[in-house]
């Protein structure tokens, strides 16, 4: 059995770095998304329609293999 999940959360890296059924997520960071959108909603406030209605971020997929080296979410500090 293979588990994954989809936002790479910090306790998702705990269980990928412990003995579990877990093996893979999918990494989003929900400060950058909300930077990215605020970014656009400021635009868009200021007359400035994005290029593309549809902004795609490209996640990282993080297993065990590579997890060790796996920043994490980023933060507003």
């Amino acid at each position: 059995m293979v588990i994954t999940s989809v936002d790479g959360a910090p306790d998702i890296e705990t269980a990928l770095k412990s003995d579990t059924l877990i093996q893979a997520s999918a990494s989003q960071d929900p400060w950058s998304m909300a930077q990215t959108a605020v970014g656009v909603g400021y635009g868009i406030m200021n007359g400035q329609k994005p290029a593309n209605p549809m902004i795609l971020m490209a996640p990282t997929l993080v297993t065990r293999d590579n997890v060790s080296g796996y920043k994490g979410w980023s933060s507003p500090h």
